[in-house]
């Protein structure tokens, strides 16, 4: 089984999107669990009573933030993978499938992530141009064929859809909540589940529409702030030079990839305690 996580912040016109899309073109086992950040936009009413099976719902009362969020979810996932999925994606026919398929015929690989219209670095398609839900099952599907079964080696996935192998949160724990609001936790753990001796790869044969900037458009969330934070910490956490940019270190993240044994010590956060999330979870399978 996989378990699909999913962040809300009163971005429900995209969330029920992305409901929507799953259960069609999501063919393999899957629990769904949606973490939502204090949204006031009806979000939470609508969470509570849409037809969506094996769905979970965490009700946080306030916004703590993209990284804690994601922990929670992945205390709260039970499956064999586990997938960091924005709402404001739709997913696409075969999409899970084959990501399952690539790391079952490759032990070695801890992370995948998709290609997409819409994403800082590599895993966009430049020029990729669609138009309605149609036409976008199209461009995926020429996808599928004809880049089946290519993998491109990276030390950079985007959380916008990051494919996790259980192993992976078993040796490194989850997303490190000191980044604050909202950025650089996916960086910071595909260089340390990549310490820790796994494999990241984009999958090309995996096409999944992202539509970008949704929390700053829609929900008023100040993006730009909490980027230039999360930077900090992460310039500091992993030793960069002092006078590198975070445009330097988006040129070539493999250029600053660390070269050192993992440490457990530094490397590994622990999830957060079940327990404690539990007062938060509205709905149940």
């Amino acid at each position: 089984m996989t378990s699909i996580l999913i962040l809300n912040v009163n971005g429900r016109q995209h969330l029920q999107k992305c409901l929507l899309a799953l259960p069609a073109f999501t063919k393999t086992p899957h629990e769904i669990i949606v973490i939502d950040n204090g949204s006031s936009d009806g979000s939470q009413d609508y969470l509570r009573t849409v037809g969506v099976r094996n769905l979970t719902v965490v009700e946080n009362p306030e916004n703590i933030g993209c990284p804690p969020a994601r922990a929670q979810g992945m205390a709260l996932a039970k499956g064999d993978y586990v997938v960091l999925l924005d709402n404001d994606t739709i997913v696409t026919a075969g999409w899970l499938t084959r990501l399952i398929g690539h790391c079952e015929n490759d032990p070695k690989i801890g992370l995948l992530g998709p290609s997409t219209n819409y994403i800082t670095g590599p895993q966009r398609v430049p020029g990729v141009k669609y138009t309605d839900l149609q036409s976008l099952a199209g461009i995926a599907a020429q996808t599928a064929t004809h880049f089946a079964g290519m993998l491109q080696p990276t030390t950079r996935l985007v959380g916008f859809c990051m494919f996790i192998r259980r192993a992976v949160i078993d040796r490194i724990g989850c997303c490190d909540a000191t980044f604050g609001k909202y950025g650089f936790e996916d960086d910071d753990y595909s260089y340390r589940a990549i310490l820790a001796g796994f494999d990241a790869y984009i999958a090309r044969d995996v096409f999944i529409h992202h539509t970008g900037n949704s929390g700053h458009v829609d929900a008023g969330l100040d993006y730009p702030t909490y980027v230039r934070e999360a930077w900090s910490v992460f310039h500091a956490k992993w030793g960069f030079p002092a006078n590198m940019t975070v445009e330097d270190y988006g040129k070539n993240p493999a250029k600053y990839m660390p070269e050192r044994a993992f440490d457990v010590t530094t490397d590994y956060i622990p999830l957060p305690d079940v327990g404690e999330i539990e007062a938060c979870i509205t709905r149940r399978p």
